[in-house]
């Protein structure tokens, strides 16, 4: 009778807890949902404007952190025609709006300049002598450009995986990936629908650039 009885209460323990395992999984899933369709006309689009910064994350031997340096290069890069060599405060000005637009505040940080070198998108643009200094090259014609994989919805997040490429914009064709970014959204009343909350480099192919 107890070995009967150790059997049932065995039984009913192993039930309960792959109902708890199936469960589990089923939440996660209802968690993620797959928003890709409905959102990738003007996640893209936002996001692209940010293509040539992103594709100095995947040089070679190149880092990337997502931080206060990189939200501002990436707005100052976007705007480097009109403030290269213009003074930090008329940088900060005229790249004001874009800052709200893109990542909800107008924070800025620029490194200091050490020399014509980098090791991270976010070492391209730097305070030198209180004047925006780009210590970057030129792409030439064969340009990084992005493409969305997937958009998950978790909760009020958005996970955005974002695939770089290298195009000839001579021969208008793909010839070598990059490397994938995770770039976390969320929404905001503002033309975009979104403001970037997180970047995360999550594979690279270490390319010569």
């Amino acid at each position: 009778m107890k070995k009967w009885k150790k059997r049932i209460i065995l039984t009913l323990l192993i039930a309960f807890a792959l109902n708890f395992s199936n469960a589990a999984t089923i939440t996660t899933q209802a968690a993620s949902k797959n928003v890709t369709a409905q959102y990738k006309k003007p996640v893209s689009k936002m996001l692209k404007k940010f293509d040539l910064y992103f594709g100095y994350s995947f040089g070679e031997g190149m880092k990337f952190k997502y931080d206060i340096y990189t939200r501002t290069t990436m707005v100052y890069y976007k705007n480097l025609s009109s403030i290269y060599g213009k003074s930090l405060d008329y940088a900060k000005n005229k790249c004001a709006a874009d800052m709200k637009l893109y990542f909800g505040n107008k924070k800025v940080k620029l490194k200091k300049f050490s020399g014509y070198t980098w090791k991270q998108p976010s070492d391209l643009i730097v305070n030198k002598d209180n004047e925006i200094c780009y210590v970057g090259g030129d792409w030439g014609t064969g340009l990084p450009t992005g493409k969305i994989v997937k958009i998950l919805k978790n909760g009020k997040k958005y996970s955005v995986s974002y695939d770089m490429n290298m195009k000839d914009t001579l021969t208008n064709t793909y010839y070598r990936y990059m490397g994938r970014l995770k770039i976390t959204l969320k929404k905001a009343k503002n033309k975009n629908g979104f403001v970037i909350t997180d970047i995360k480099r999550v594979r690279t192919e270490n390319v010569n650039i």
